[in-house]
């Protein structure tokens, strides 16, 4: 396991649980773009895009900044939903602290810190919701 991949099943299981963003989309969030052929491309859905972290120098146990993003996406008219979706991830997420799996853990809250859409006419619309923290390896403090 990595710090993102700790990170991403967190964020995963949060937004699952999240009333505001299962009323829009039910179970339909996943941690890749979803299978068309599997049939779970169904809008809306939220799925992780891009994961990254840098590395914090602490003379500690080793922590880094992580950033993810996640993804709204729909193919109702207009931006109307997948923004909704988008604002619902985000306050799912702001100020949490996550509870991540061994040898791993929060060491800050979550933080929405950017959101955005993405205009492609050829795809369904998506917008993004640009995630932070710090994620730290060693004991919990």
């Amino acid at each position: 396991m990595t710090p993102e991949t700790a990170l991403l099943k967190a964020v995963v299981a949060v937004l699952k649980d999240a009333s505001g963003v299962a009323d829009l989309v039910g179970e339909r969030v996943y941690d890749d773009v979803p299978d068309e052929r599997s049939g779970e491309q169904t809008t809306p859905y939220v799925y992780i895009g891009p994961i990254n972290r840098s590395r914090i120098e602490t003379g500690c146990d080793p922590q880094w900044t992580v950033r993810m993003r996640v993804y709204a996406v729909s193919t109702a008219f207009g931006r109307l939903e997948a923004w909704d979706v988008a604002n619902a991830v985000a306050e799912a997420l702001e100020g949490e602290v996550l509870t991540l799996d061994q040898p791993f853990h929060c060491g800050d809250i979550v933080r929405a810190v950017q959101a955005g859409d993405v205009i492609d006419p050829s795809n369904p619309k998506a917008t993004f919701v640009d995630i932070s923290t710090i994620v730290a390896k060693g004991d919990t403090p």
